[in-house]
């Protein structure tokens, strides 16, 4: 009997414990009971989303619905494919919604296994009206993501819908026909890609035919720098630079270009870049025999200076690739007129106590805050005294990053050298100039940069650098006690 009632229990028991696994089995695979929540939380496995939005799609086109199509498409925490599943519902019902959001998110999405399959996405849909945003997409610059720009998703994306043939005719129709106001920015994108895919012929052609654009503000400046002054913008950064010093505000410093610039060899005048042309005005108005000065007294003069300025100073660059060097020597061959008198000036302006006193002063304060790096311009005054020129930092994120304003930047167009601090500590040697983000940063804006880094307590390490990893060390400077 005793052995019976065991029996039963023990059977009773297993039911029992089958049916709260075959409950929980149900539940587990149960729809969601709220799908708009399931949407709108980050970090599910994608199965829930693509149950809720099974729900869901009995009514496709209710607002909140694609709402929350919208928010997955580029809000972080989604897995690719869940984006992708949003990407396809939206091109359904709502390919304006999802045209805006893509716009708004392409170009600087970080994602970037999402940021390929959104232009493979849209190369499949065969969805031309997405070609300027791809254009932005590609023109922003990526920098270790892909070694080669033919590997470009965007690219890839942009020759699947026009052919491969027909990319410079694309960029070029779109620059041209694009609005002069509200599509400034992709109109440069458009200017810098032509110029990356070794088209400056096109560019040429554009501003010498008098007949395309005749009042068109952008062309009109981008004529009036290759006539006067014989130069036609890299990039983006670039084409915002001449179109600044063609304003109003700028055209007593533009006439001095001009006259400057006239006293060059034509050879001189061709290799000019926008990052030269503040040298140029500042030697024609209180250094003028360095317009003519060859390129060989310059490099001689300078290799004397920089020898009583103490030792090299440089960062490990272990387990990059390339080759880094800051001595005069090794950057010798790559030096241009612009290079060597901007280097000159650059040790005249440190030379000033005054301008020495402020660097120190500057990197002090500097030291203190482990917000963000300090940073700002170097320039000449009216009268030709150097002075250094604070702008805070754009965004604080940490004690290793500076990042310019659009006012700097601004101002910096007619300036000799923006320049930020490496002033974490007072032993920073290993740390002592420009490193890969500072790279980046002077091949996006083309400009001739400084950094001023702490040696000890009272010795300041300077480097100047610019676009393509030239970096030369000019030395330390002292405090004045």
């Amino acid at each position: 009997m005793n052995m019976i009632r065991t029996s039963n229990q023990l059977i009773l028991c297993l039911i029992c414990m089958a049916s709260v696994l075959l409950l929980e089995g149900c539940r587990s695979t149960a729809a969601p009971e709220d799908p708009h929540r399931v949407l709108k939380t980050p970090q599910r496995p994608a199965r829930e989303y693509y149950s809720a939005m099974l729900m869901l799609d009995a009514d496709p086109e209710d607002p909140a619905y694609l709402d929350l199509l919208k928010k997955m498409i580029f809000s972080p925490g989604y897995v690719p494919k869940a984006r992708q599943a949003a990407f396809n519902r939206l091109l359904e019902h709502d390919p304006e919604r999802l045209q805006l959001v893509l716009e708004l998110n392409l170009p600087r999405c970080q994602m970037l296994q999402w940021r390929r399959m959104a232009c493979e996405l849209i190369a499949e849909a065969e969805w031309k009206q997405m070609t300027p945003t791809l254009i932005r997409a590609w023109a922003y610059p990526m920098p270790g993501w892909v070694d080669d720009d033919t590997e470009r998703p965007e690219r890839i994306a942009l020759e699947k819908l026009h052919g491969t043939a027909d990319l410079s005719r694309v960029l070029l129709e779109q620059m041209v026909q694009a609005n002069p106001v509200t599509m400034s920015n992709l109109r440069a994108r458009c200017w810098e890609l032509l110029h990356s895919l070794g088209r400056r012929d096109i560019l040429v052609a554009l501003l010498q035919d008098q007949s395309i654009g005749p009042d068109d503000p952008m062309l009109i400046d981008m004529r009036k720098g290759l006539d006067r002054l014989g130069i036609i913008p890299i990039n983006r950064e670039e084409v915002l630079w001449l179109r600044a010093l063609c304003a109003p505000e700028n055209s007593e410093f533009f006439e001095e270009l001009s006259i400057a610039t006239a006293t060059m060899s034509a050879d001189r005048r061709e290799q000019l870049e926008l990052r030269d042309l503040p040298i140029t005005v500042a030697a024609y108005r209180f250094q003028p025999e360095r317009l003519t000065a060859d390129r060989e007294t310059l490099y001689r003069q300078l290799l004397n200076r920089r020898k009583g300025r103490g030792k090299l100073h440089m960062p490990d660059f272990q387990g990059y690739s390339g080759s880094f060097t800051e001595t005069l020597q090794g950057a010798r061959r790559e030096l241009d007129w612009g290079d060597l008198v901007a280097m000159e000036m650059a040790m005249d302006a440190v030379d000033v106590p005054e301008v020495r006193a402020h660097v120190f002063d500057y990197a002090d304060r500097d030291k203190l805050d482990r917000t963000c790096e300090y940073g700002g311009i170097i320039r000449l005054d009216d009268k030709g005294r150097f002075e250094l020129v604070e702008y805070e930092t754009a965004v604080k994120m940490g004690d290793l990053r500076y990042d310019s304003t659009q006012e700097m930047l601004d101002d910096a167009y007619t300036g000799l050298f923006h320049f930020h601090n490496h002033a974490q500590d007072f032993r920073n040697a290993d740390y002592a100039g420009p490193h890969m983000g500072d790279f980046n940063y002077a091949n996006n804006t083309r400009a001739n940069c400084l950094v001023f880094t702490f040696i000890n307590r009272n010795t300041i390490n300077v480097d100047y650098y610019r676009h393509g990893r030239l970096v030369v060390d000019l030395g330390t400077i002292s405090r004045d006690e």
